[in-house]
């Protein structure tokens, strides 16, 4: 699922998967793109905004996560497992320069990217 439109064959040539294109900040549309997934069981939750600091940039990564979770419980999806992808961010490259290359291992900056 995306925002943007899914293209129509993959690089090596075969016919895209199914996708859902939605904004994930209208929780209506996610509602309505979502109704028919019942059956998801696993997310890697990659969605990310960025504003212009991070304190803003909390609430709206809050609310698509927040709205792709609530939705598909109400959907009757039985989620077993959900990965939030938080990039660089999670290794501190937002704040400045840091240790490269940064390693599974590293000790992580818990920042306040979904925390209200």
């Amino acid at each position: 699922m995306a925002r943007r439109e899914a293209p129509h064959k993959l690089l090596n040539g075969k016919i895209a998967p199914p996708h859902v294109q939605v904004d994930l900040l209208d929780l209506a549309s996610t509602k309505k793109a979502f109704s028919s997934l019942t059956t998801v069981t696993d997310i890697v939750f990659c969605a990310y905004t960025e504003r212009e600091t991070m304190a803003a940039t909390i609430a709206p990564n809050v609310t698509m996560l927040s709205n792709t979770i609530t939705t598909l419980k109400e959907v009757g999806a039985n989620l077993n497992h959900v990965v939030l992808i938080g990039g660089g961010k999670s290794y501190g490259e937002h704040l400045g320069p840091y240790k490269t290359p940064a390693k599974e291992r590293d000790a992580r900056f818990l920042g306040p990217i979904f925390i209200q």
